[in-house]
């Protein structure tokens, strides 16, 4: 197990925002197995059972997008287009559900 310097780090275990799924990994690389979920099931469940899950029983979707990265002249950031349009999709699906 991996340790951290308490003088310089507060660590925060507590997540209210994702479904428990999503944070095993982090939890796991990050966090020392300490991160531990908190969220509203109700919120987190919500899309259980939605017709565009792979799994009915999982709420995410993990989507591959290949795509080209690219880069604006002045800006540090890249960004990808057809990830961006993939995400729109999606976005509204779950706004029309």
């Amino acid at each position: 197990q991996g340790s951290f310097d308490t003088r310089c780090v507060c660590m925060l275990t507590r997540n209210y925002r994702a479904h428990p799924e999503l944070i095993k990994l982090p939890s796991r690389l990050f966090y020392f197995d300490k991160l531990t979920a908190h969220a509203d099931a109700f919120r987190t469940n919500i899309f259980i059972g939605w017709d565009e899950l792979p799994n009915k029983h999982y709420p995410m979707v993990f989507h591959g997008v290949q795509g080209e990265e690219m880069r604006e002249a002045n800006s540090p950031s890249f960004f990808n287009p057809d990830e961006i349009m993939v995400a729109v999709e999606w976005i509204e699906k779950v706004i029309s559900r």
